[in-house]
């Protein structure tokens, strides 16, 4: 099955899209960067408050993507 949603990402020199179930909202929040142990980990640029008051991570999908390219052997995406 295709999906029917993707949101298209440029991150960088990396263009690509990204499927997704659906496309939930729209919010304007505050991004603040990871500090301390929680500062590598790799695909989390950050985090957000969200106005109902629930944290949600930010997430780097261009590294996300890279990382899994890399682990399988695939180079789909590549820089422009």
């Amino acid at each position: 099955m295709v999906p029917e949603v993707y949101v298209v990402i440029q991150s960088m020199e990396i263009c690509f899209a990204l499927p997704v179930e659906a496309i939930v909202g729209q919010y304007q929040v505050s991004i603040k960067p990871l500090v301390g142990c929680l500062e590598n980990i790799r695909g989390i640029s950050g985090c957000a408050i969200l106005p109902n008051g629930d944290i949600s991570w930010v997430i780097d999908p261009a590294t996300l993507v890279l990382v899994d390219n890399m682990a399988s052997g695939n180079d789909k995406v590549a820089a422009r």
